[in-house]
């Protein structure tokens, strides 16, 4: 697992990264929240931003199997606060349909920015929904983060970062996200 540095102290304004596959909406929602943090009073102030090097480091993985980008891009990534993973709920191409070529890419490249944030322990939700729904669905993320979750490096240099503790009736929380996905797998799994 990778070592945090501590996080912005209390009272300052807080980075929050944006990461997903390919047309899962990563401007549109950086620029809904930066216009939602203006008007939010009830959290604390943060900057939200796509978060592009980790990104090109797994899509230059996923699609090329070059791994070399990811040493710089995760270091770059430590100045996050909490990442935002947009869920595969919007249409990759609205006009397209049935398009399985573009489908699967998307989907490998969800799977592997899951598995390179849990390996290198990034704390992340996942949010899906459609419009003012989805800005909400994370602003609700970074609410429950800035309100419950102690970021910071303990006395060996790890990072501490306590679990979530809330029940996701909206598919924010990738740890339960990822519990029901496991249950899901298990019952229909084609792999054994």
């Amino acid at each position: 697992m990778s070592k945090l540095r501590s996080k912005a102290p209390s009272g300052e304004r807080r980075r929050v990264a944006i990461v997903g596959a390919g047309r899962s909406g990563k401007t549109s929602l950086a620029l809904a929240l930066q216009s939602a943090s203006a008007e939010a009073i009830s959290i604390p102030a943060f900057w939200a931003e796509e978060a592009l090097p980790l990104v090109q480091a797994v899509s230059q993985d996923v699609f090329a199997q070059d791994a070399s980008a990811y040493p710089q891009a995760l270091e770059q990534h430590l100045a996050y606060d909490l990442t935002l993973l947009l869920g595969l709920d919007l249409a990759a191409d609205p006009g397209a349909l049935n398009d399985l070529p573009t489908d699967l890419a998307r989907v490998h490249m969800d799977a592997k920015l899951r598995q390179t944030m849990d390996r290198h322990g990034i704390p992340y939700a996942v949010v899906y929904g459609l419009g003012q729904a989805r800005t909400r669905n994370a602003m609700q993320a970074i609410a429950h983060h800035a309100s419950n979750l102690d970021f910071g490096v303990g006395g060996d240099g790890q990072a501490k970062v306590s679990g979530w503790q809330w029940c996701c009736d909206t598919g924010s929380d990738a740890t339960c996200e990822r519990h029901l996905f496991r249950a899901l797998v298990k019952t229909a799994s084609v792999r054994d």
